[in-house]
């Protein structure tokens, strides 16, 4: 039992980074990072990535379904690769093609809808082209539970579809790697103080999924349970 216990977390503490997407996850919800708080957010850090998530309903003529909507930064990922299929970068595929802004879906997304590489779908009062599927996205994993696929697109398309609206739910990340020497649990320490009624949840490499590690503890407490019943 404890082999197995180890042999799992040893393997999310080397994949941290690429879990978390950074080495820093500051969330907040309904809200993005205030200027002055981005300002403060950049003292120390080597790169900041800005990500927004919503549920958000993708429909065709013909169907529609819920999605887990994403809109990303240039800068996004900060740790890893999204692969796309076909292969392709993130600019061809979500940027802007004879005034049309372009997206990413998961396979399960064009099954529902009935469409295929190549075709529009509806997001709010936007319409996307859908320019391939999502093989792999590197920091998903954190994110365990969900109610639909995952629909990926540029945030600055993300105002055209009108969903971002008062009342609507929605999660904004930002994710930060650190310079060089600077000390993780110091810079989150000056960030609390500077800001403390921010309202900000913050995760390091440390606690990259929380979920994954404490099904990992009571896993291994029921097993050794078992074990002791056993002998």
């Amino acid at each position: 039992v404890g082999s197995v216990r180890e042999s799992v977390t040893t393997g999310l503490r080397q994949d941290a980074s690429l879990l978390l997407g950074g080495d820093v996850e500051i969330r907040l919800h309904n809200r993005p990072v205030a200027a002055d708080e981005a300002a403060f957010v950049g003292v120390g850090a080597r790169a900041i990535s800005d990500t927004l998530q919503m549920r958000a309903m993708a429909r065709t003529r013909e169907a529609r379904s819920l999605v887990e909507l994403k809109a990303v930064d240039g800068r996004y990922p900060l740790v890893g690769a999204v692969a796309t299929e076909p292969a392709m970068s993130l600019e061809d595929a979500l940027g802007q093609r004879e005034g049309r802004w372009g997206a990413l879906a998961e396979r399960s997304l064009l099954t529902k809808l009935g469409i295929g590489i190549g075709d529009t779908v509806r997001l709010g009062e936007a319409t996307f082209a859908v320019r391939g599927t999502i093989a792999r996205e590197p920091d998903r994993v954190a994110s365990v539970f969900s109610l639909g696929p995952r629909l990926l697109i540029r945030a600055e398309a993300l105002p055209a579809t009108g969903l971002v609206q008062p009342g609507s739910h929605i999660h904004y990340r930002t994710r930060v790697a650190l310079a060089p020497g600077v000390d993780g649990g110091a810079w989150i320490e000056d960030l609390e103080r500077a800001f403390p009624q921010a309202g900000w949840q913050i995760r390091t490499i440390d606690d990259a999924v929380p979920g994954v590690r404490r099904f990992i503890e009571r896993m291994t407490l029921f097993l050794t349970f078992v074990g002791l019943t056993a002998l």
